[in-house]
């Protein structure tokens, strides 16, 4: 397989950006930061997509998709087994109800045909790389961070995986799998679960049916002598419960006829009040020419209105008063009036300002003539053949300082005329008065309106007191009470006082009568509510029939309860009874029929455990057979590893020795030593040499090998001969792809031919 051309549309940093590759050696040379290893992991994404396991695998995806649109896409071109394909991937994250979904489309076409080729539910690096992504790492894509992670147990497990399950042993695979199989299917791991556990469950399960059975018919036979008894207990207190309802029944209709009996006792009372209430509402109207009760009241409301509305307009009087002199405090004095006639503490502030200003302008041109005329007159002693020019001008500034003078005098004869105006002495003193003129006016108008609302509230208060003085004396004369009460309220209040007593002593002994008779109707209607008059003779009747109870309702009700209880206790035990009984017989099972499935269990039992051994005895056959060929395919790759390793060390050491779990030895004169006892770079010269003999010995077609920073620990001559062997591995037909971000290595391949590609 051979790499043509990587496309990043959108893939961390890189963003619609195209990368070429030759056949043989392409060196991608770049700083820090240039986007080396995103355009490693741009291939790995590709080919096997994002990691899809949690830590810091997991967190790929994160650091190259795009913070902004949540996307990573791409495409590679490449030559596999002499036809071009075209290998394009599309990622995006979708946030939904705050959870992260993602949405991957993979779409693998041949350049030439444009048919879409079917991947089997295989990644496109097991497709078409034959490589499941921990070979990937281990093998193909090789990082110096990462040069000793080919040897270890996970890799030796894969690569064993491959080697002897893959086209050649497939059958050997196959049988293994059918034995597991069938293995399984008997009996589960650690001798749990299976064929031959569901049988002994089965078997233990018909031997406590049988167990069961037994137990369950002697259990039917106690429960049907319990149900025969309790039936005729259920019998002997329904007759004991039918005859003391019938005594309670008779209590019930005494009670009932007793209230009949106080009904009409209670009836005849009510009459009895009615007649007496009647008579003493007769005597009452007898007397004629007193006012009503209600006029009285409503004449007596009347007057205490007018004593709260004289109490009311003396309070507003008062209260009109003071304030009244708050606001005679804030009276406008001679300043605050002219700043208010002039527009206000803003405009009278303006205008010195203005004035201040005038003059300050007046004085400098004032005092710059002065100057000018005396630089006049004294260059014309100076320069006495220019006296006649300077002393023309010493006269026009003289005459401007003249006029200017005459000015400063004016403005400053203006502001004093101001300031005697308000009555103030200083430009100090005046703003003091300006800061202060807002806040006094407002006070002072809010004091004039306050006081103005008080006279207002006054006002309506005296009138209030007039008008119910007024209606005070048109009450009076309606009732014919005397006409000078209307003038002295108190007196007219003890006067209503007194008539409204007289009548409601009168009120108070009709309503006695009237109470009477009311609480007796009462008394016979309460005792009417619940009672049925139309029934009475049929009660009595009926109570004719029934017996004498033997004792009072209390007692009757105990022993009612009683009966009523117990003869609950008896049905639910009754119940209970018969349910279990048709439990019980709806579960009995036939004892000669549960043997005889026992025995047939027995047997399969007995089949199945002797099928296991066989399986067994297959099984470990397979394994000796697995290991006969792992011991012959290790050396070959220990043997591949070792020639390399040979050329990169210069000859320094000859032979690598590589268990099938991956553990490195390397062999010196003094024996077999681990490879952790050497120094980095020769470390990283021993894992590279079986990385290189991996690849050749799992894959049929040459692959793209990547290589990143592998010559980081290497010194200059080791560095050498690994650049010698990738252009021997080239010139044989791979491809490689060399990251770096140092110069060493075009340093070391000029004069070569190779592809440069700088970030």
């Amino acid at each position: 397989m051979r790499i043509i051309e990587l496309y990043a549309e959108e893939f961390g940093c890189f963003l619609d950006r195209r990368f070429s590759f030759e056949a043989g050696l392409n060196l991608i040379e770049g700083a820090n930061e240039s986007g080396k290893s995103t355009l490693q992991a741009l291939i790995r994404f590709l080919f096997y997509g994002f990691p899809r396991r949690g830590g810091e695998e997991g967190e790929e995806r994160y650091r190259r998709i795009s913070r902004k649109t949540h996307r990573a896409a791409g495409s590679v071109t490449f030559l596999w087994h002499g036809d071009a394909y075209l290998l394009y991937r599309d990622y995006i994250l979708h946030g939904l109800g705050g959870r992260e979904i993602p949405a991957e489309t993979v779409c693998v076409t041949a350049v030439e045909s444009g048919k879409r080729i079917d991947l089997g539910g295989k990644t496109p690096g097991e497709y078409f790389l034959s490589l499941p992504i921990e070979l990937y790492h281990g093998s193909v894509c090789v990082r110096e961070s990462e040069l000793s992670s080919v040897a270890n147990p996970e890799t030796g497990d894969t690569v064993a995986e491959m080697l002897f399950f893959g086209e050649g042993g497939a059958r050997l695979e196959a049988a293994e799998k059918i034995l597991e199989q069938a293995r399984r299917t008997l009996q589960h791991t650690r001798g749990s679960g299976g064929r031959i556990a569901a049988l002994e469950e089965e078997a233990e399960a018909l031997d406590r049916a049988l167990e069961s059975a037994r137990a369950t018919a002697e259990r039917l036979r106690v429960l049907r002598n319990d149900i025969a008894r309790l039936t005729v207990q259920t019998q002997d207190k329904s007759r004991e419960l039918r005859k003391t309802e019938e005594m309670q029944r008779a209590a019930q209709l005494d009670a009932e006829l007793a209230r009949f009996d106080a009904w009409h006792a209670a009836k005849n009372e009510a009459d009895k009040q009615y007649h007496a209430w009647r008579e003493e509402e007769q005597s009452r109207f007898a007397a004629k020419g007193e006012p009503s009760t209600q006029a009285l009241s409503e004449a007596r409301e009347l007057t205490s209105r007018c004593l709260l509305a004289t109490e009311e307009a003396a309070l507003r009087e008062d209260a009109y008063m003071r304030c009244k002199q708050e606001a005679s405090r804030y009276a406008q004095t001679a300043t605050a009036h002219y700043i208010s006639q002039n527009g206000g503490a803003e405009v009278v502030s303006a205008r010195m300002e203005r004035s201040a200003k005038k003059s300050r302008i007046c004085v400098m041109f004032f005092v710059l003539f002065t100057f000018l005329s005396a630089c006049c007159a004294a260059g014309a002693f100076v320069w006495r053949e220019h006296w006649m020019m300077l002393i023309s001008a010493g006269a026009i500034s003289l005459v401007a300082m003249m006029i200017f003078g005459i000015l400063c005098r004016g403005t400053r004869r203006a502001r004093l005329a101001m300031y005697a105006a308000m009555g103030v002495r200083s430009p100090a003193m005046l703003r003091t008065v300006l800061a202060r003129f807002d806040s006094e006016e407002a006070m002072r108008v809010a004091a004039e309106g306050a006081c103005a609302n008080a006279e207002e509230i006054y006002r309506a208060a005296m009138e209030r007191a007039r008008a119910l003085f007024d209606k005070l004396k048109a009450v009076l004369a309606d009732i014919g009470a005397p006409a000078d009460l209307a003038t002295d309220p108190v007196a007219a209040t003890a006067y209503f006082d007194a008539a409204m007593q007289r009548q409601a002593s009168a009120h108070t002994t009709h309503m006695e009568a009237r109470l009477r008779f009311e609480n007796a109707k009462s008394a016979a209607q309460a005792l009417e509510n619940g009672l049925d008059l139309t029934k009475e003779e049929e009660l009595r009747a009926l109570r004719a029939t029934l017996e004498t109870p033997d004792a009072d309702a209390e007692r009757l009700e105990q022993r009612r309860a009683f009966l009523k209880e117990t003869a609950r206790g008896i049905a639910d035990k009754l119940a209970t009874a018969e349910r279990e009984e048709i439990t019980l017989m709806a579960r009995a099972a036939d004892p000669a029929a549960l043997l005889a499935q026992k025995n047939e269990v027995t047997e399969a039992l007995f089949e199945a455990r002797n099928r296991l051994s066989a399986i067994k005895m297959a099984s470990e056959a397979l394994r000796e057979a697995d290991a006969a060929l792992r011991g012959s395919v290790m050396p070959t790759l220990a043997e591949k590893a070792s020639l390399l390793f040979e050329r990169l060390t210069g000859g320094a050491w000859k032979r690598l020795h590589v268990s099938d779990r991956f553990d490195i030895a390397v062999e010196t004169p003094q024996g077999s030593v681990p490879l952790s006892h050497f120094s980095a770079g020769c470390r990283d010269a021993a894992h590279l040499s079986l990385r290189v003999a991996l690849t050749d010995l799992i894959t049929s077609e040459p692959l793209p090998l990547l290589f990143d920073e592998v010559t980081a620990r290497l010194d200059d001559t080791r560095a050498a001969q690994l650049l010698l062997l990738l252009r021997e591995l080239c010139a044989a037909g791979e491809q490689c792809l060399l990251f770096t971000c140092h110069t060493r290595e075009r340093m070391l391949l000029k004069g070569e031919k190779y592809a440069h590609i700088l970030l």
